[in-house]
């Protein structure tokens, strides 16, 4: 019976011993995550010119990273029965690559024109950027800057 302790003794102290020299190792120090977008959208305007609904945006950061620019919108007719902190139904108008980015900037900001706005409609604009490297970035909205195209 003696024996049979010893050798379950010697067989865990082995184990234990193993797991002790089989493991990881030092690992890396920790690093604090950088947790702001590289890229940031800024001074979003809409305003109404002519028949069209110009959104006017500035992007500061490392507009290299930029894989894509989604412009989303949402359409309520004026009068509609509006819920107050409901959400919102946005629908994608345009995606900008970094090619249209380049030839819609002048050097200071971005432009885009939406021509297929109706009469009688509030509209409510949103920028959503997408990284080169496929992960999904911040949403910029118009800070509920809306734009009414009023029946004339």
């Amino acid at each position: 019976m003696r024996r049979k302790n010893y050798r379950y003794f010697v067989v865990a102290g082995l184990l234990g011993l193993l797991l002790v020299m089989c493991g990881c190792g030092k690992k890396e120090n920790p690093r604090i995550q950088d947790l702001s977008p590289p890229v940031a959208i800024s001074n979003i305007e809409a305003s109404r010119e002519g028949d069209f609904v110009r959104l006017r945006f500035t992007a500061t950061g490392n507009v290299e990273d930029i894989g894509s620019v989604r412009i989303v919108r949402n359409k309520t007719g004026i009068g509609a029965g509006e819920c107050p902190g409901c959400p919102r139904a946005y629908e994608q108008i345009t995606e900008l690559t970094p090619k249209d980015l380049q030839a819609a900037g002048n050097g200071k900001g971005y432009s885009y024109r939406d021509y297929s706005v109706e009469r009688g409609y509030r509209y409510l604009y949103k920028i959503i950027v997408d990284y080169s490297d496929g992960t999904k970035g911040g949403e910029f909205i118009t800070e509920e800057v809306t734009f009414e195209l009023n029946s004339e």
